[in-house]
């Protein structure tokens, strides 16, 4: 992962093992993200305009967890 991380200059995260909240969050995520880009598709076929309204969609969703916030909602916070 840390060659991953570096290539495109992210930041990887994974669950913590027993901890089944963050599991939950993860597993919604992908589910999410099938909606838009089912099991097996070649992602060559998308432009990085669709990939970003994907990304949009899943970061301005609701979360309960994050007391009905949103991922943008939190990193404007932070910034």
């Amino acid at each position: 992962m840390k060659k991953l991380e570096n290539i495109y200059k992210i930041k990887v995260y994974f669950a913590n093992v027993g901890c089944s909240i963050q599991k939950e969050l993860n597993e919604n995520n992908n589910e999410i993200l099938r909606q838009s880009l089912p099991k097996g598709i070649d992602l060559s076929i998308f432009y990085q305009d669709d990939l970003n309204k994907i990304a949009l969609k899943i970061n301005s969703m609701l979360i309960k967890l994050l007391n009905y916030k949103n991922s943008l909602d939190l990193i404007q916070n932070i910034q």
